[in-house]
């Protein structure tokens, strides 16, 4: 509510409506609660691919392989897919209020979504009756808007049993990433983010990682795991012990019965 008065004054002053300096200016915001990253679970990105209309698929699918914005979306162009370098080209529309930090930056896509994009020209987008260089169209052969988008992600949660919205597309995208050991900076400049603090609000370090990074990175914690890996190592003895023994114990049945042939 804050921003929306804000950016009306802020309107009103630049269009000298009444006003000469914002009153919010001279209020502190209350600083609300932060709330957690909420990435999508890997079996809610199989249900959103199954629920979703087969002319829909890759559109989710760029979103959670790559993490760009809805607006960057909406804009790209057929020549911003280079198959030949396996890049997408995220363009950089500061002359036209482009998207947020309007970073232009160059996202490394495996063949396997330059397979699927290719599929999907030809399955869909090459059968439109249109001219236009868009990727992504409406139904009225239009380019597509942040807010078509946003309503195709509407019409698909009343299949599904969690929240779908597009900001949990980037979560997931940066949570992965950071699961599999890539390094914040490294998301950051795939995001398009110019300070590491906003990609930290994109990931979910979750209960389990922050068990495993105290035991791993505190005194008490590598003892607790060297004691562990003690017990493990005692218990897989035990276990290569009684194999052997079972080992010897068919071996000797087994020159028993060879004996007794030979009698």
């Amino acid at each position: 509510m804050h921003t929306i008065f804000k950016t009306f004054f802020d309107y009103c002053i630049t269009n000298a409506l009444y006003l000469d300096s914002n009153p919010l200016e001279l209020l502190k915001r209350r600083k609300g609660s932060k709330t957690l990253p909420n990435p999508f679970t890997a079996s809610q990105v199989e249900i959103i691919m199954r629920k979703c209309p087969p002319s829909h698929r890759f559109m989710h699918e760029l979103l959670l392989n790559t993490g760009i914005r809805l607006d960057e979306l909406c804009h790209l162009k057929f020549t911003d897919f280079d198959s030949e370098r396996k890049i997408l080209h995220v363009r950089n529309r500061s002359s036209g209020g482009g998207a947020k930090g309007d970073k232009a930056r160059d996202i490394p896509v495996t063949d396997l979504l330059l397979k699927k994009y290719q599929t999907f020209l030809v399955d869909y987008r090459l059968k439109a009756k249109t001219k236009s260089d868009i990727v992504f169209i409406s139904r009225k052969n239009r380019p597509i808007v942040p807010r078509s988008v946003q309503s195709r992600m509407f019409a698909l949660r009343d299949k599904l049993s969690f929240r779908i919205h597009a900001h949990r597309y980037r979560t997931t995208f940066a949570t992965n990433l950071h699961k599999d050991g890539v390094s914040i900076f490294t998301i950051a400049l795939l995001m398009g983010h110019e300070d590491i603090s906003t990609t930290q609000n994109y990931i979910l370090v979750t209960l389990d990682e922050q068990r495993r990074a105290i035991s791993q990175g505190t005194p008490l914690g590598k003892q607790e795991l060297a004691v562990t890996k003690i017990e493990q190592l005692n218990r897989e003895k035990q276990d290569l012990v009684a194999l052997v023994d079972n080992l010897i114990q068919q071996n000797e049945t087994l020159l028993q019965r060879i004996r007794s042939l030979n009698i």
